[in-house]
């Protein structure tokens, strides 16, 4: 080994069923500019001992990897090397920190050789493939060693100040020095993502196609005097507007599902939902369009020919509007994720394709501040055009009025119900009031949930029971990622209280905000000693019904507890929560629990 050759960190493991782990955490690790000896299969037996027992005594954190029976004894102590690892690492007094993986149970301490029976009370980090930025986070947490700053040649106070500049800027934002994704498996993850995002744009491009065509033949008929052009493209419309929305339904539903199932994605989950239902609703209103454009077309509309050109030229300015909006929402859903790891195809066509405006000119935008404030400004440039459509029709409101009831007549004679004809011919009017009121309701939640956000910020001194009280609060007014943040905070307290299979409980429950298959329920925290073990409930359960009665709070559980009943629980596995459902037997110890939800 070379003398230049340092690590800080080694990783002990057996490669049967340690070496996938080992090999991920090696990656993860190097890339946050950790020094890691881990491939040592040339060090292992002969001569070469003492090389690895060096190794061992340079670093100052061993990472054990607890993989189901490693633990079990070798026929041959003396090539044992896992355990002669933890057992060298142990007589140095290094910084031990075990992962445990799936199936991991360790023995009894008597059971152990006596040079690793002390690894059973070093303080360990549950694996959780769901999770498993949470999990790094945690491990490196523990460790004593910090990552390597590149820090280049220093010239003069102002390079000092760069580099400086740059080394805390490594501390802070590892991922934009060692951008997401990192390994082979999460560029395949982010790869399908894309997969689903790119018809879901193509469909939303159809859609400003059949808008932009249908605008056409509206001014057509306006330039001709005669609604024959509008009437001929009411059909095509209708259709490209029905087959745009299945392919959009078809690919939001695949892209909903590849969020849902893949939790190693970096992407804002509570974000995904809200950006389908935005897209949608503009599918929704799409066919109100034929009722919008009845009356400009209409040679006997009591409005100047050009007025009602302007309001089909703002209409078109509107679309660009809408589809830049589109765009920046696009680049939000990916802003966490390196630009050079998307295809290059997904960037020209959420650039050029879906918005169809020249400005764009490819740009990708990441700074997730930029994109808020360019979709801002777009929203802001979409409320002007709105007030302008609504100024030239407030000009001619008494000659509309005659046009609202002719309208109706036509829509009612074509099969329209009486219902729906007034609501196409209000649309245009109500259009201007809506989009206000909608930007103020938007307005006044966000500061609502800022000033929540601000008051209940979580904070290290907080005892356990107070954290979880704030993320029951957070969870109440469907703050999600300010409940994730607490929990991470709850988890660096390491409260017996709240162990740590209740932490990931909790988190998932508020990354599944709004789609969770139970509307409240508690969560299972312990067993009363010395039980470590029930009849039918596990760490983590939450309990949602009693008899097919919902269980909202401590008091319902309390009331409706006893032997014989029915209870409905719901337990966290591999990413989803599946439900269970068991009768209390006569034996079984009491349980600890909290209330996870409040009302939501």
């Amino acid at each position: 080994m070379k003398k230049s050759q340092r690590f800080d960190i080694f990783i002990s493991y057996r490669r049967e069923g340690g070496y996938d782990t080992a090999q991920l955490l090696y990656d993860r690790l190097t890339q946050m500019r950790y020094r890691v000896s881990f491939d040592l299969e040339t060090l292992r037996g002969g001569k070469f001992n003492t090389q690895l027992y060096q190794r061992i005594e340079q670093c100052s954190d061993v990472l054990v990897i607890m993989s189901k029976d490693s633990l079990n004894l070798r026929e041959n102590p003396d090539d044992d090397w896992f355990r002669l690892e933890i057992a060298h690492a142990l007589k140095c007094g290094k910084n031990i920190v075990p992962v445990f993986l799936r199936d991991f149970k360790f023995p009894q301490k008597d059971d152990l050789p006596p040079d690793i029976a002390d690894l059973v009370d070093y303080q360990g980090v549950t694996a959780s493939q769901e999770h498993f930025d949470s999990t790094l986070q945690r491990i490196c947490r523990n460790f004593k060693a910090k990552p390597q700053r590149r820090i280049g040649r220093i010239v003069g106070i102002a390079a000092f100040v760069a580099v400086l500049t740059i080394g805390v800027s490594v501390a802070f934002n590892a991922d934009r020095i060692f951008p997401y994704p990192f390994t082979r498996i999460a560029r395949q993850q982010v790869d399908q993502l894309v997969g689903h995002v790119d018809p879901l744009g193509s469909s939303y491009n159809d859609l400003l196609f059949a808008k932009r065509e249908f605008l056409k033949a509206a001014m057509s008929s306006i330039n001709d005097g005669s609604l024959r052009a509008y009437r001929a493209a009411i059909p095509e419309f209708m259709r490209r507007i029905e087959a745009a929305r299945k392919t959009f339904d078809t690919s939001a539903t695949s892209l909903e599902a590849v969020v849902r199932e893949t939790w190693e994605l970096r992407v804002d989950r509570a974000y995904v939902p809200s950006f389908i239902e935005g897209v949608r609703k503009e599918f929704a209103d799409s066919s109100d369009w034929v009722g919008l454009f009845k009356c400009p077309c209409d040679p006997a509309y009591p409005c100047s020919k050009s007025d009602r050109r302007k309001l089909l030229e703002l209409k078109e300015r509107e679309l660009a509007i809408c589809a830049d909006i589109f765009a920046y929402s696009v680049m939000a859903l990916f802003d966490a994720i390196d630009p050079k790891a998307l295809r290059t195809n997904l960037i020209e066509v959420a650039a050029r394709q879906w918005t169809e405006v020249e400005r764009f000119r490819g740009e990708w935008l990441t700074d997730a501040k930029r994109i808020e404030d360019n979709a801002e400004a777009s929203i802001k440039k979409l409320q002007e055009i709105v007030m302008e459509q609504a100024q030239i029709i407030g000009d001619s409101a008494q000659a509309l009025e005659q046009t609202r009831r002719d309208t109706r007549e036509q829509l009612t004679a074509n099969g329209a119900t009486p219902e729906s004809a007034q609501r196409i011919v209000d649309k245009f009017e109500e259009l201007s009031d809506s989009e206000t009121q909608l930007t103020e309701l938007r307005k006044r939640l966000e500061q609502k949930k800022k000033a929540i956000r601000e008051k209940f910020a979580p904070l290290m001194s907080d005892d356990p029971g107070i954290l979880w009280g704030k993320y029951r609060r957070f969870m109440t007014v469907g703050v999600g990622d300010a409940a994730v943040e607490t929990i991470a905070v709850l988890r660096r307290k390491h409260s017996p209280d709240f162990p740590e299979r209740v932490c990931d409980v909790a988190e998932m429950v508020a990354l599944r905000l709004g789609k969770l298959p139970f509307k409240g329920g508690i969560v299972v925290t312990g067993f009363e000693p010395p039980a470590t073990q029930h009849a039918i409930f596990q760490i983590g359960d939450i309990v949602a019904e009693i008899d097919g009665i919902p269980i909202k709070s401590y008091g319902d559980y309390k009331e409706r507890n006893r032997v014989g009943a029915r209870y409905t629980v719901y337990r966290l596995e591999t990413g989803t929560f599946k439900r269970y459902d068991a009768q209390m037997p006569a034996e079984h110890p009491r349980v600890g629990l909290v209330e996870i939800l409040e009302q939501l």
